[in-house]
């Protein structure tokens, strides 16, 4: 065997020289499948096939062909290859082209340099007297005539050593053809070797046909499925462990270590050691480029592989896999609509790709596009029914929708089918703990996962919550202190980490240390919705304890910090009632007339916890119970119930009639009191009554100043009177007032609707689904209206 040159496209062949051809079988087959565009002459001869532009781009990088060359393509007549249209900017300079090619062309002159010098060595080995050239400053070294302390003798003895080692390697390589490949990677400094070593290892008898493998890894990856990529990651894994310089197998496995390193911590460094050994073998090879955004994708650092992705379509135009990367990263950052537009032109590309289908039905689920996510989604669940990612996908999708049920059902089938996911069983067993409210199976799947190793800091507190607070609710108190200390040793101060403690502390009766944990919760270290949760819940731990006035402090800075949330308010008054203080229990509930009553009720469970309203029916009672009926006080706990059972019936829980009846009665004796109209005017509006609505309103806007909420109530009575300039008028100036609160966007979106802008209620809907992730109804509603 010999190594040689394909005289047509220039690769580096070994081949019998008795059958030497001028084209390599690289060559025949772009030649057959008719993928080739130029016709090179080189050196005053035309090579025998015609070459595509990447193996043309390869030759200038190797200096096969230079500038003075000629090319034709596409009908065109010979030209200059640095004068040919397709290939000028690489010899142009400030071109970006123009600095790659010259950085590549020293790397290659450089290995080639370190070529040639070993085959002089090697014609060196073979005169007469090399022993002597080489042994006799050695030996007088040796004899200490010559002394290493002189600079000169030093250089000289080591450049002779050098010139040794050379020989030696080129002696080598006569005897073994390996060593070809092992001088190749000295001289790069290839990573990965180990690697490379190891999957050989593994296949020794892998298959060959690098192009039929890749074509087959492909496959497996459009799929999209579990099963595909590891399928693909097979296929790779065969043709690296063959061909270790494979620039396109090699960056592509890369990318799928680097994708599977969730699942398998192992494999993510070593996918980067791997794409740091294609970017030394070609770090403009199409594969590469892509790869760039793969690996930035699978790291999470979807800016970056955003980035990556459009460098990538400037270098490839049009490129369906940069596409792909670009939509994938781009859904993650949530830029819906420039997402959409690179998935659907990679999808067009690819044809059957359904993994890039998937792209697109979690950009609409992502983007509150319900309806289209749900005809993407559920068909791709019947197409790969054994899939973990489908059903992964499909619990988050109805969890949105609040179908709870369907939820944890896809939940737990994609724990099932992929059982040593961390995100599977994390999200399966959240499911199962606040939708469900099943404690015990989601401690079965939580409470080992949170003992796993090699999370992140914040994945890892995530799950020891989420596990501590299973382990309570199942009754393992002991394991939930456990999990609750090494949540606090992880995240120290955190407040729901040292709340979770706390929880389980006091159920082991402990309240002494229970209360010690909560006092080191910093409430700075969270945002104010999670701190709102935090009070709340710290409410509830002394409500527990019969601590009223500490749950009092409590209750009260969640009401402070989120005004417009009704639960922490109504357990307030509950509290003030315990205390004694029936005016302060009276205010809060008669106060609450401009607050969304149906949000609340409306909540996702996993996006907001807790959402668990008190008993409305026994704070009626403790009202009656507590506040004489001929004291001042008294005056208005009629009110107050009729307030409590408006607000039940507009959450949906109770019918609206036993509250209409309930206001009607007290307005008898309190027709002027604002608070109540208002309540009366929702009435008006759950039963699409814009004219009621719009009487009791505009007494409202008549005596007291306009209020946000009280603009969009106007704004959706006048919707639902067909009067448009007042609808817009009236949210006009509600958006003035307070702009950007969610109550006034939401009830907009119904008014759009109202009056029969539906494209215009969808798009606004979105914008309000999109801001609060929590808000179920908003995305019922889209649903409902996207199918019709």
């Amino acid at each position: 065997m010999s190594r040689t040159y394909c005289y047509s496209c220039g690769a580096e062949a070994e081949t019998d020289p008795a059958r030497l051809l001028p084209m390599c079988a690289s060559c025949v087959s772009i030649a057959r499948d008719g993928e080739a565009r130029y016709a090179v002459v080189r050196e005053g001869a035309r090579a025998e096939t015609q070459l595509t532009s990447d193996q043309v781009l390869e030759q200038l990088r190797t200096g096969i062909l230079s500038a003075e060359d000629h090319v034709a393509g596409r009908g065109r007549t010979y030209l200059r290859v640095d004068q040919h249209p397709d290939f000028a900017p690489f010899f142009t300079p400030h071109d970006p082209r123009y600095a790659s090619l010259r950085q590549q062309q020293k790397a290659e002159a450089s290995v080639v340099a370190t070529r040639r010098r070993r085959r002089v060595l090697d014609a060196a080995l073979r005169v007469a007297g090399v022993v002597a050239l080489i042994g006799g400053p050695v030996a007088l070294w040796q004899a200490g005539i010559l002394s290493m302390d002189n600079p000169t003798v030093a250089g000289v003895v080591g450049s002779v050593g050098s010139l040794f080692d050379d020989a030696v390697l080129t002696v080598r390589k006569a005897v073994d053809e390996d060593v070809a490949v092992e001088q190749l990677e000295q001289s790069r400094g290839l990573p990965g070797k180990e690697i490379i070593a190891s999957l050989q290892q593994k296949w020794p008898d892998a298959p060959g046909g690098g192009a039929d493998r890749m074509k087959l890894a492909w496959i497996g990856l459009f799929q999209g499925t579990r099963e595909g990529v590891e399928s693909a990651r097979r296929e790779l894994e065969w043709a690296v462990a063959v061909a270790p310089e494979d620039v396109e197998a090699v960056s592509v496995l890369a990318v799928v270590y680097a994708e599977l390193g969730d699942e398998d911590p192992e494999l993510r460094p070593q996918g980067v050691e791997l794409f740091r050994r294609a970017l030394v073998l070609d770090e403009d090879h199409p594969a590469v480029l892509r790869g760039h955004a793969g690996m930035a994708l699978a790291g999470d650092a979807y800016g970056e592989a955003a980035e990556k992705a459009r460098q990538c379509l400037v270098k490839i135009p049009d490129d369906p896999f940069c596409n792909w990367y670009l939509g994938a990263a781009l859904v993650q950052l949530r830029q819906f609509s420039e997402a959409t537009d690179a998935l659907l032109r990679a999808s067009a590309a690819l044809g059957d790709a359904p993994a890039v289908d998937l792209e697109l039905g979690r950009a609409a689920m992502e983007s509150c596009r319900y309806a289209e996510a749900q005809a993407t989604l559920e068909p791709y669940a019947k197409r790969y029914p054994d899939d973990p990612g489908i059903h992964l996908l499909l619990a988050d999708f109805y969890r949105q929708l609040g179908q709870y049920d369907k939820a944890v059902s896809h939940g737990q089938l994609a724990a099932k089918l992929n059982p040593t996911s961390r995100r599977t069983r994390e999200t399966a067993g959240v499911l199962l703990l606040y939708a469900a409210e099943r404690p015990r199976a989601a401690a079965d799947l939580l409470v080992p996962l949170s003992e796993e190793k090699g999370m992140e800091r914040d994945e890892r507190a995530r799950i020891l919550l989420h596990a501590s607070r299973a382990a309570l609710g199942a009754g393992q108190i002991p394991t939930a202190i456990r999990l609750g200390r090494t949540l606090t040793e992880a995240r120290p101060g955190w407040p729901p980490g040292q709340l979770a403690l706390a929880q389980a502390l006091l159920a082991s009766g402990d309240p002494a240390a229970a209360e010690e944990s909560l006092k080191l919760a910093d409430e700075t270290a969270v945002d104010e919705a999670l701190a709102a949760r935090y009070h709340l819940e710290a409410g509830r731990f002394f409500t527990q304890q019969n601590r009223t006035r500490h749950a009092s402090f409590e209750l009260e800075s969640a009401r402070d910090m989120r005004p417009d949330w009704l639960t922490p308010r109504l357990e307030l008054a509950q509290n003030y009632l315990e205390l004694g203080n029936g005016r302060g229990a009276l205010d809060i509930i008669l106060e609450s007339w401009w607050i969304d009553a149906a949000q609340d009720q409306g909540r996702d469970p996993v996006q907001l916890i807790p959402v668990e309203w008190p008993d409305i029916e026994a704070l009626q009672n403790r009202l009656v119970k507590d506040i004489p009926a001929g004291s001042a006080l008294g005056q208005d706990v009629p009110m107050a119930i009729a307030v409590l059972e408006t607000i039940h019936c507009i959450s949906g829980d109770t019918d609206c009639r036993r509250a209409r009846q309930m206001l009607e009665a007290v307005r008898q004796e309190r027709a002027d009191d604002i608070r109540l109209i208002a309540w009366l005017a929702r009435l008006e509006l759950e039963e699409k009554d814009g004219d009621g609505a719009e009487d009791l309103l505009g007494l409202i806007r008549a005596s007291e100043e306009e209020t946000a909420h009280i603009l969009a109530l106007s704004g959706y009575a006048a919707a639902l009177r067909g009067r448009a300039a007042d609808m817009e008028k009236h949210f006009a100036l509600a958006e003035r007032i307070d702009p950007g609160t969610s109550t006034v966007a939401r009830h907009h979106v119904y008014a759009l609707f109202a009056i029969g802008r539906t494209e215009e209620a969808i798009a606004l809907g979105r914008e309000v689904a999109a801001a609060d992730p929590g808000d179920v109804r908003i995305r019922r509603f889209l649903l409902e209206q996207e199918s019709h």
